[in-house]
């Protein structure tokens, strides 16, 4: 792993963060506070405002957004607020399509005092708002790692490492055991398209080879047998480079690679990496899956372990927790520690706050500001053993 370091430490990210919480009970911060709490003075301060819009508010994924987002509001209420007042959550519904996303967007924006934005998960919905956002100035965080979404609009950040990190640790993973000429297997989107074309040409600069690149309508598609045969059967191929969700496309796509007895590595994005996708595969078709993690609860990272708890003693109604529910905590923790630095609530002061970031501990990761709008500062290479995440090595993501 020591070249994949290397890679790690010549292409994609610098960060050095710090989460929500200090200790179970308060967000931390990464420094001094520089403002005060009414910069102008003699004004009323107003109230750090952050609007959810990112998922049906009617589904299990919109619903545990929903359910975290509550809790840190109360949780940070409880401890005094930010800037002296109390935080607001408001929700909105974002549908269930690009099109019921962007109508939610443009609720969002115009919802009166708003200081944030926690937007979508899908990099087209949120390239299809970039011109709303700029428009609005309001800073606005997607689950979404697409490196266009800084490109397209100054006020999109992410949590975690944009997928030029990704496309290229997944690639080195393959190589590191022994793959020559994989297939590329990824849904058809810009997202998909784009990190194709990185594990591609980080293969044949490491003087390897992609057998094919295969994309499938993870919207659309229902039965992947097709798919997976048209992968396995490429010829001269010893791999597969996997970009799926954790939805039916991934599942689909590993218990079909493992009832078809696939003997070559499978090397998968973080998607596929986390407790709930292992409950809905089962076992056995994931054992042995290479890739990497992003929420590494086999860690002794204290972080981790006072977000489940302080989701536990505030009643969230799911019992166990994800990925997802720590990205929407550490949006939400990065957006509280933006707002403290600035000494101010408005999203002018949010958005410069936000740049200022350093040493920020998440649930995560730790967290910095780097000029592609990005903050992860590690990753974690892992594998399935025995169905349980298995991290091996936490890797320095540098941009």
């Amino acid at each position: 792993m020591k070249k994949l370091l290397a890679i790690l430490l010549a292409l994609a990210m610098v960060f050095s963060l710090a989460a929500c919480s200090n200790n179970s009970d308060n967000p931390p911060t990464s420094g001094d506070n520089q403002g005060t709490d009414d910069p102008q003075g003699g004004g009323e301060v107003t109230p750090l405002k952050i609007v959810y819009c990112g998922y049906s508010l009617s589904g299990e994924s919109g619903d545990r957004a929903k359910g975290v987002l509550e809790i840190a509001r109360d949780q940070i209420n409880a401890a005094g607020g930010v800037n002296g007042v109390p935080v607001e959550v408001e929700f909105i519904d974002g549908g269930a399509d690009q099109q019921a996303y962007i109508d939610a967007y443009l609720k969002a924006v115009e919802v009166d005092g708003v200081s944030a934005i926690i937007g979508t998960f899908f990099s087209q919905y949120a390239l299809a708002c970039a011109d709303y956002a700029n428009e609005a100035k309001i800073p606005t965080f997607n689950v979404a790692t697409n490196f266009e979404m800084a490109e397209a609009c100054d006020y999109y950040y992410t949590n975690r490492c944009v997928d030029t990190a990704f496309s290229n640790v997944m690639a080195q993973i393959a190589i590191d055991n022994g793959v020559t000429n994989p297939v590329t297997l990824f849904y058809n989107t810009s997202n998909g398209y784009n990190d194709s074309a990185f594990m591609k040409a980080y293969m044949e600069k490491e003087g390897y080879t992609v057998a094919e690149e295969i994309a499938f309508d993870n919207t659309n598609t229902t039965d992947y047998t097709s798919i997976v045969l048209q992968a396995m059967n490429v010829k001269d191929s010893d791999g597969i480079l996997l970009h799926a969700t954790a939805n039916t496309d991934g599942q689909s796509i590993i218990t079909l690679l493992h009832e078809y007895d696939y003997k070559f590595p499978i090397v998968s994005n973080s998607n596929l990496f986390a407790d709930s996708f292992v409950a809905n595969t089962g076992a056995e078709p994931v054992e042995g899956l290479l890739g990497f993690a992003e929420y590494a609860t086999t860690l002794d990272r204290p972080e981790i372990a006072a977000f489940e708890k302080m989701l536990q003693d505030g009643g969230f109604k799911y019992d166990t927790t994800g990925w997802a529910d720590a990205s929407f905590y550490d949006d939400f923790c990065l957006i509280v520690e933006a707002a403290k630095i600035a000494g101010a609530n408005d999203k002018d002061s949010v958005n410069e706050g936000l740049k200022q970031i350093k040493g920020l501990k998440g649930v995560m990761t730790d967290y910095s500001y780097h000029d592609d709008h990005s903050f992860a500062d590690n990753i974690y290479l892992a594998t399935y053993t025995d169905g349980k995440v298995d991290i091996s090595e936490t890797l320095d993501v540098v941009h």
